[in-house]
C-alpha cells in the first residue's frame, strides 16, 4: 500500500499513519513534492484535484481527504475498531 503525503506533517497525515500502524498494516509513504510521477497519478485519479491523502491499494486508488477514520476503514474494507 502506498500513501502519498505532503512534505509537512499535519493532522491528516498523522491520523492516517496512526490508523495504519495500529492495525499492523504495511504502507509506503510517497512525497508528491519529490515524486512527480506520484503527483501526476494523484491529479489523474482525483480528476485534477490534489487530494491528500490518496491511497493506492493494489490497482485501486481512493482519496481520504479530509481524513476520516470511517472513510478510510470503508475504503480498505476493514473495521473502524481494531
Amino acid at each position: 500500500m502506498e500513501c502519498p503525503s505532503k512534505p509537512t506533517r499535519d493532522g491528516a497525515d498523522h491520523g492516517l499513519e496512526c490508523f495504519l500502524k495500529e492495525r499492523g498494516l504495511v504502507f509506503h509513504e510517497v512525497n508528491i513534492e519529490e515524486d512527480l510521477d506520484a503527483k501526476e497519478i494523484i491529479l489523474r485519479v482525483n480528476h485534477g484535484r490534489r487530494r491528500i491523502p490518496t491511497l493506492n491499494v493494489g490497482e485501486r486508488h481512493f482519496a481520504c481527504s479530509p481524513f476520516s477514520v470511517h472513510k478510510l476503514a470503508a475504503g480498505l474494507n476493514i473495521p473502524v475498531n481494531k
